[in-house]
C-alpha cells in the first residue's frame, strides 16, 4: 500500500541529471583573471608625471601588451583590460635602440644626435601592435635634446 508511485523512477532520473549538470557548472575551471591595467597605468603615470629622471617596474600577469600614445591594454586569454594614461608622452620601447635607453643607457651613447633620438621616438609612437608581454614592465622618463618622453617596455 505504501509503495512508490510508478512515475518515481522518472523523477529520480531527472534529479540525477540536474545534479550532474550542477556539479559540472560548479567544477568548471575559472578563466584567466584579467590583468590589472589600471595599476600598470598608475605606475607609468607616476614615472611620466615626475619632474626628475624616474624609473619604475611593474610585474605583469598578461600574455600580450599594447602601448599607445595615451592608452595601454593587457590581454590574457580571451580577456582584455584597458587603461587610460593621464601623463605622457608615453612611447613603447620593447626592442631596438629605445629599449637600450629604457634599460638605462644614456641616449647620447645610443643615438648620434638629439635629432636621431627624436626621430626614433616619433617612429615608435606610430607602432601600436600587440606584443608579447614581459614578466616585468619598465617605465623610464628620459629627457635629452628637448625631447621629454617616458619609455615603456
Amino acid at each position: 500500500m505504501l509503495s512508490p508511485p510508478v512515475e518515481a523512477w522518472a523523477l529520480w532520473v531527472g534529479l540525477t541529471l540536474v545534479s550532474v549538470a550542477m556539479v559540472g557548472v560548479a567544477a568548471e575551471p575559472p578563466r584567466a583573471a584579467p590583468a590589472d591595467a589600471a595599476a600598470l597605468a598608475r605606475t607609468v603615470d607616476g614615472v611620466a608625471a615626475s619632474d626628475h629622471a624616474a624609473v619604475a617596474e611593474h610585474p605583469l600577469r598578461a600574455a600580450e601588451i599594447r602601448v599607445r600614445r595615451g592608452r595601454l591594454a593587457l590581454r590574457r586569454g580571451d580577456r582584455t583590460a584597458r587603461a587610460t594614461l593621464r601623463y605622457g608622452p608615453v612611447v613603447p620601447a620593447f626592442d631596438g635602440p629605445l629599449a637600450r635607453v629604457r634599460r638605462g643607457t644614456p641616449p647620447d651613447r645610443v643615438f648620434d644626435s638629439a635629432a636621431a633620438f627624436r626621430a626614433a621616438v616619433s617612429a615608435a609612437r606610430e607602432r601600436s601592435a600587440w606584443r608579447p608581454a614581459p614578466e616585468r614592465l619598465t617605465a623610464r622618463a628620459v629627457s635629452w635634446g628637448g625631447v621629454d618622453v617616458t619609455l615603456v617596455g
